[in-house]
């Protein structure tokens, strides 16, 4: 009998959480904090799942649309997760989250060949974003990296420079780097000693942090060789690249170029 009984309260709790779990309905809220969930743990399938859900609940909240467009997106929907976020971007001008995906997936979109257009298309979110949140880090180093590739190098150099007094970036040479280079190219569109002149300072400084990383030496060596004409310098930073270079061959095709130049130099 005291068999029986536990067989049929088993049975029982077995039907009752069965049917509870078929009457409970999650909330919007707690249906993102579970896509949030799986996303972090690299379950997209799932993220996107219950960020589906959410958003057929409401599609009027913004929370929902952009991590409903995130999860699109991680799942290689790419083309519906553009649309959906430009729809809830275009709707949400003063949403930081909307503004700021939106235009990181036009800019990805332009890196991934779709053309010129949608790094123009990019610069308008990203602005109302940095608008919205003027300290965020990622927001400018979207800005910088757009308008490099929009040809706005002197804006872009702006925000390298910015990037570069960041504790995250200050003991490292990329955003002294890019602010060099982009000060570089300007010079080209318009030239002017003083941008010669931070470019100069911004690759140095670069260098100063990055002696051993070769791509860094090949860009001051080509920035004191083809800009500021210092042959002897630049030479001695060409043969530095090429030492540290020597076992490196994915710089095969630099190491060509930097042979055939220096050549070119000793005569």
């Amino acid at each position: 009998m005291k068999k029986n009984f536990f067989v049929i309260f088993a049975i029982l709790l077995i039907s009752l959480i069965t049917s509870c779990s078929q009457d409970v309905e999650l909330t919007v809220d707690q249906l993102l904090m579970s896509a949030v969930e799986h996303g972090d743990n690299g379950n997209w399938p799932e993220a996107l799942r219950f960020a589906e859900q959410a958003f057929e609940k409401d599609k009027r909240n913004v929370d929902a649309a952009v991590i409903y467009s995130i999860a699109l997106e991680h799942n290689s929907k790419f083309t519906k997760a553009l649309d959906e976020i430009v729809k809830v971007g275009s709707s949400a001008p003063n949403h930081f989250m909307a503004q700021f995906t939106q235009g990181r997936m036009l800019f990805n979109r332009g890196e991934d060949g779709g053309g010129m257009q949608y790094y123009s298309d990019a610069l308008v979110p990203l602005d109302n974003a940095i608008a919205i949140r003027p300290n965020s880090i990622e927001t400018k180093i979207l800005i910088a990296r757009t308008k490099f590739k929009l040809g706005i190098y002197d804006e872009a150099a702006k925000y390298y420079s910015a990037l570069r007094k960041e504790t995250r970036f200050s003991k490292k040479p990329e955003a002294y780097n890019e602010a060099g280079i982009s000060m570089a190219l300007d010079y080209c569109k318009k030239p002017a000693k003083k941008k010669l002149d931070y470019a100069k300072a911004f690759m140095n400084l670069a260098y100063k942090r990055g002696k051993d990383n070769p791509q860094i030496v090949f860009n001051t060596a080509v920035l004191y060789d083809l800009y500021l004409k210092k042959p002897a310098t630049a030479d001695k930073l060409y043969q530095r690249f090429m030492t540290l270079t020597e076992d490196k061959p994915e710089f095969s095709k630099k190491r060509e170029q930097v042979l055939a130049r220096r050549k070119n130099i000793s005569q």
